[in-house]
């Protein structure tokens, strides 16, 4: 079985892949031209049609792809020290992989592998936590059954990890309102992460602590969600896990935002998935003031 190497970065880049991969049978697709959605956690690949995504667009072709493949290589820039959007977009599509059935594995609870084991590699371009990396990819390839082929960089761009920015004053004020980010894909009725956020405002209700909610299935909320991610002193940003990280929807919102804020402001997590994934919630530990509340079935 072959080699596929999935760019996000362009053609500029071949040489360097080739040079970094060495495989006898390789196929290097260029997807930075593709049409390519976030997954929106249906689970119809799942429920409906076995195998097959419902959204209909260039992906499709890279699952057939996959079918044949032993070794995947994701090529991707970074942002905030892992893969950026584009890069985790391709791995959030993965699942018509996998079965919904779920096995003991390794002595995880793990979906059993509709096809065959795949291993999992990442090319990166840019300033990233390598041990992050390299931990992700072992995460990444042990649910699909296969092993990990290691993290490398493009260039000598590699660093143990990513310095932490000086952090601004924390906030030691009582909260008065609190300013909630549903990064779920799925449309908000339909959406666990928009339960359980439903779930946890009652104890701020009950603390006389007001609330206000954006959804970012919603391209339209996202204007005003950037305006109140910049004006808030306290954030709360909810998601599920997805393929051992935040939805890659989540993180291209993230990458809109400007670099710096103005004024300090206190960000906290909520997350939930299973099996091991939730312990990714160390990925949030450089943000600056920051809580994680972390849920998980195991």
């Amino acid at each position: 079985m072959k080699t596929l190497v999935l760019n996000t970065l362009g053609n500029d880049y071949t040489e360097q892949i080739k040079a970094l991969i060495k495989d006898k049978e390789i196929e290097i697709v260029d997807t930075s031209g593709m049409k390519i959605a976030h997954c929106m956690g249906c689970n119809q690949c799942w429920l409906k049609t076995p195998g097959i995504c419902a959204i209909k667009d260039d992906y499709e072709e890279i699952i057939k792809k996959l079918v044949e493949t032993e070794n995947l290589w994701i090529v991707s820039d970074t942002r905030f020290g892992f893969l950026d959007y584009k890069g985790k977009r391709l791995m959030d599509r993965i699942m018509p992989m996998l079965n919904m059935t779920i096995g003991f594995r390794d002595g995880w609870m793990r979906h059993e592998v509709r096809y065959h084991p795949l291993n999992i590699g990442l090319l990166y371009k840019g300033d990233a936590d390598q041990a992050i990396m390299e931990d992700w990819c072992k995460r990444t390839a042990a649910n699909i059954g296969g092993h990990s082929l290691g993290a490398k960089a493009l260039g000598i761009n590699a660093k143990q990890s990513v310095g932490e920015r000086e952090a601004m004053p924390a906030i030691t004020s009582r909260a008065k309102d609190v300013f909630i980010i549903n990064g779920s894909p799925r449309v908000a009725k339909f959406s666990n992460t928009d339960k359980i956020i439903h779930s946890f405002v009652k104890g701020l209700e009950e603390a006389g602590i007001t609330w206000k909610l954006h959804n970012l299935s919603s391209r339209k909320e996202w204007e005003a969600a950037r305006e109140a991610f910049l004006t808030h002193e306290r954030i709360l940003i909810a998601f599920p896990l997805y393929v051992e990280c935040m939805p890659s929807v989540m993180l291209e919102f993230l990458e809109t935002l400007p670099s710096e804020r103005k004024q300090p402001a206190q960000l906290s997590f909520l997350l939930h998935g299973g099996m091991d994934s939730v312990s990714v919630s160390v990925s949030c530990k450089g943000c600056p003031h920051n809580s994680v509340v972390a849920l998980a079935a195991r």
